[in-house]
């Protein structure tokens, strides 16, 4: 997992390698030491095999390794509250629930990244036939933040009959 933003965990813009790495800008790493696990996020690559991490500073690629999501959770919950965490890759193939409709999930890829206007949370571009559409992960059926519409508040099923479709708004009418 990333961060959305590694330069907002940084005090100053430091000098960074350009070569290729395993570990690189925004990825969130943990470490296991006698104290227990630390998260970090990596702010400055020096060569394939250290980085700076935010929060315990120079290390190497072999003290460190990609931190989990219940890593995240448990000793940098504020990452994920404040949606800052990027927990899926452009190309990535997640299932799409399109709220209020029954039986209406499909598989889309992520397609970009933006954000929303005031509050500055992540959203995801996905590609939904011919078109696209963003989500902050709510609608994501894999996501961590990924919130299924109550039973009584979905509409009709995709594809659904004329029929089908006005009995539903039969019963939400009172008819």
């Amino acid at each position: 997992m990333k961060v959305k933003d590694y330069t907002e965990f940084r005090m100053c813009k430091y000098n960074s390698t350009d070569e290729p790495t395993k570990i690189t800008f925004g990825d969130i790493v943990a470490r296991t030491t006698t104290d227990g696990t630390e998260i970090g996020i990596v702010i400055q690559v020096h060569n394939r095999f250290e980085f700076r991490v935010d929060m315990f500073g120079n290390t190497d690629v072999d003290e460190c390794r990609i931190a989990t999501l219940g890593e995240i959770i448990a000793h940098r919950p504020k990452l994920i509250a404040e949606g800052k965490v990027i927990e899926f890759a452009i190309g990535d193939t997640v299932k799409l629930d399109r709220y209020n409709h029954i039986d209406d999930i499909e598989t889309v890829k992520i397609i970009g990244y933006g954000e929303m206007t005031l509050s500055k949370t992540l959203t995801y571009k996905v590609g939904v036939t011919d078109v696209f559409c963003e989500t902050t992960g709510i609608s994501i059926v894999e996501s961590i933040y990924y919130k299924p519409a109550p039973a009584h508040e979905r509409h009709y099923r995709k594809g659904a009959s004329v029929q089908e479709i006005e009995e539903y708004w039969d019963r939400i009418k009172g008819k």
